[in-house]
């Protein structure tokens, strides 16, 4: 399967810097069929170039942001944001996307952490 998915210019130069390995989304939609093997085309949701492809290596679900952080590590999916607390990394994920991360929907779908390499 192949997965067009847009996301914020500092994301994707980290893509395409081969700094970024881990994507974090709502276990919903087509990232909820996401699986090893699989090619995400990430690119710039203000920048219409044809973007980064990258190889799902594996995933991984979580009851919540707060789980995940747990076992991922703050640094490992959010490197480079100097976030002091989880509480302060949680909420970074609810300010970045307010309609789309909500308390309410990640209590509804969980989270997945998406390991990838960039081709």
């Amino acid at each position: 399967m192949i997965v067009r998915s847009k996301v914020n210019k500092k994301a994707c130069d980290s893509i395409k810097n081969f700094e970024k390995r881990k994507e974090v989304r709502l276990n919903k939609g087509i990232f909820s069929k996401v699986k090893t093997g699989d090619t995400i085309i990430f690119f710039d949701k203000g920048d219409p170039s044809p973007g980064y492809g990258v190889r799902v290596t594996g995933t991984k679900s979580y009851m919540s942001f707060s789980e995940m952080l747990e076992y991922e590590g703050m640094e490992s999916v959010l490197s480079g944001r100097g976030f002091q607390s989880h509480k302060e990394a949680i909420d970074s994920f609810y300010r970045l996307s307010p309609i789309n991360y909500t308390q309410e929907k990640e209590e509804k779908f969980g989270v997945l952490v998406i390991h990838f390499v960039r081709e």
